[in-house]
């Protein structure tokens, strides 16, 4: 099995990214102008939250980023009910560099705020594409970064956590060719890598949202249908690229490198192995999805 041609639509994994502090300030700035939603469900937000929002909107004008405290409630909400789709535009930046790796907020419960799912939900790969273009290079270079030297230099990762799996998910929501994905960390090897492989084995990097905000009817999701054949596509590519490396004899001489150093993720790799045909099953499904050639033609969600 393997992969077919990439779409038109699907983006390289750049080589050599701009850095961490540049790739942030190029989105900051495709992202500026956006304003402090003013119309809050109060169902969902007490008064004390028009303060909140509209004090990090400054601190984001001003240039600074705010607390996550201040905004990580949209990640909860439906769009609609915390001011629109221009709220999940105004916050994306500071939730990727504060929130990215999807770790449990302080009074917010037990809960991470699903910044990237949320962000789906607001129908992100039909807002203007400048602002889908902004998150490439940073994509890119925190997959370098990770799975070349373990450093992950956004300020939202907690101590001891691993972001590969946010990190992956932000190379999906970018477009990124899953295949080229796979390919590099094939490629890379060590345990990054190939925990990363077969964590891909077992599922794909990025599911399609339960909704989608654009949509104002439950019997009319549009852009919902196209969010889940875009997802489906990219799970596709994904995980023929996987079935190629991910093999038997794969499995068996990953468990040698991993017996004595990674004893757990070496019982994982031996219980893949032992069996591969049925916990392959999830992997071939998805590398039946059908592949979508041309971007979907819908208007663009703008403010």
């Amino acid at each position: 099995m393997t992969s077919t041609q990439r779409p038109a639509w699907m983006q390289p994994l750049l080589p050599d990214p701009p850095s961490v502090e540049a790739a942030l300030s190029d989105l900051r700035n495709a992202y500026q102008g956006f304003s402090a939603p003013t119309h809050l469900c109060r169902q969902c937000y007490d008064p004390v939250w028009d303060d909140r929002f509209a004090r990090a909107a400054r601190q984001i004008s001003q240039g600074k980023t705010p607390s996550p405290r201040d905004f990580a409630q949209i990640y909860y909400e439906h769009p609609a009910c915390s001011g629109g789709e221009e709220t999940a535009m105004l916050f994306f930046p500071s939730a990727i560099e504060t929130l990215l790796p999807h770790a449990p907020l302080d009074g917010f419960g037990s809960f991470p705020p699903e910044i990237l799912e949320g962000t789906m939900r607001a129908g992100f790969w039909f807002w203007p594409r400048p602002l889908i273009a902004a998150i490439h290079p940073l994509a890119c270079r925190l997959f370098h970064d990770w799975f070349d030297a373990g450093r992950f230099d956004l300020s939202g990762l907690p101590d001891g956590a691993d972001p590969k799996d946010a990190i992956l998910e932000l190379c999906a929501m970018a477009l990124i060719d899953p295949a080229e994905i796979v390919a590099a960390l094939a490629a890379r090897g060590g345990f990054q890598a190939d925990d990363a492989l077969l964590n891909l084995f077992f599922g794909s990097s990025l599911e399609a949202p339960f909704y989608c905000s654009a949509d104002t009817q439950t019997d009319n999701e549009t852009y919902l249908t196209a969010i889940k054949a875009l997802t489906g596509s990219l799970q596709a590519h994904e995980a023929r690229a996987v079935l190629d490396v991910i093999t038997p004899s794969w499995l068996e001489a990953a468990f040698y490198r991993y017996a004595d150093t990674h004893p757990r993720f070496a019982r994982e790799l031996s219980d893949a192995n032992t069996y591969y045909d049925i916990k392959a099953m999830s992997a071939r499904a998805r590398a039946k999805q059908d592949d979508v050639p041309v971007w979907p033609d819908l208007p663009l969600i703008r403010i």
